[in-house]
């Protein structure tokens, strides 16, 4: 039976009497598609994960003082200042209009201070995690700050401030226990276990765990490098927190202004500490035989 005009003009396979190959011939009348262009091709690029390097010079000294005015810390320290100025300013103001008796003004201004402190709280904690993190990693420069929503950074400063009054809660009661008085003691046990808080919390991925035995066993090890750390910081703590104490009674507001940039880079020092000591810990600390 003969096949249909549109069959014939297919293309006809012929199978080959030698093997199993085949061989395709002309189709009749076939149509010819326009030249399709090829982009050219780039080389495939992988980018490979960089290495840590270890931070030059002696780690508690190069690239701390000098870092809230690094480049790319800059920004984050504008960003800080500017959020302490607002709600420190608005709380002052809160202040002097209860003072002045102006309570239901002080009221209404009370929650919009409130979130604008806590927004600036919760920034300044994302900002401190992204040091102490690049920072015990061996890297110099910070490059990616905290973005994203609000509400992700609000979960990390509520642990962070859990840390500082339990910590200071401590000391509340071993003061008042002995007759030592309250808030120097308080002061002084915030002062000498938060970092042992956050370096515990951060070594074990849990805010839970206050207490880590790795970090614990790690301070005899590097003991001089905790010496710095509680050398320096209790310096730059003094150096701020004095003046600003002394001269706050005479303008309040004045000095809010003043003082608030300087406590942010305070602040982004003393967790860059931080970060060299976990960066000493993994270093020059104790090595589990089983690693």
């Amino acid at each position: 039976m003969p096949l249909p005009p549109d069959e014939q003009e297919h293309r006809k396979i012929e199978a080959s009497s030698d093997d199993d190959t085949y061989d395709l011939s002309e189709p009749v009348g076939a149509f010819k598609p326009p030249r399709a262009t090829i982009p050219k091709t780039r080389p495939l690029v992988v980018d490979e994960p960089a290495e840590s390097p270890e931070p030059t010079g002696f780690p508690f000294l190069t690239g701390v003082f000098e870092f809230p005015f690094y480049l790319q810390t800059i920004a984050a320290w504008g960003m800080i200042s500017i959020g302490l100025v607002v709600s420190a300013e608005g709380v002052v103001f809160c202040i002097y209009l209860v003072e002045t008796g102006g309570l239901i003004a002080a009221r209404c201004f009370a929650l919009p201070v409130f979130l604008i402190l806590m927004l600036s709280l919760s920034y300044t904690a994302a900002c401190c995690v992204a040091v102490i993190e690049t920072t015990a990693a061996g890297y110099d420069a910070v490059t990616e700050w905290p973005s994203g929503l609000w509400r992700d950074w609000f979960w990390m400063m509520v642990p962070a401030l859990g840390m500082l009054l339990l910590a200071m809660s401590i000391g509340w009661m071993i003061g008042g226990a002995l007759n030592l008085g309250k808030w120097l003691p308080a002061a002084v046990s915030a002062y000498l276990l938060f970092p042992i808080f956050v370096l515990s919390a951060l070594e074990a991925g849990s805010p839970m765990v206050l207490v880590s035995w790795t970090v614990l066993r790690n301070i005899a090890p590097i003991w001089w490098g905790w010496l710095f750390f509680y050398a320096e910081t209790g310096v730059l703590l003094l150096l701020w927190l004095v003046p600003t104490v002394v001269l706050f009674t005479f303008q309040p507001f004045v000095i809010v202004l003043l003082s608030a940039p300087v406590l942010a880079a305070v602040v982004l020092i003393y967790f860059r500490l931080i970060g060299r000591l976990a960066w000493c810990m993994a270093e020059y600390g104790y090595e589990d035989p089983e690693d």
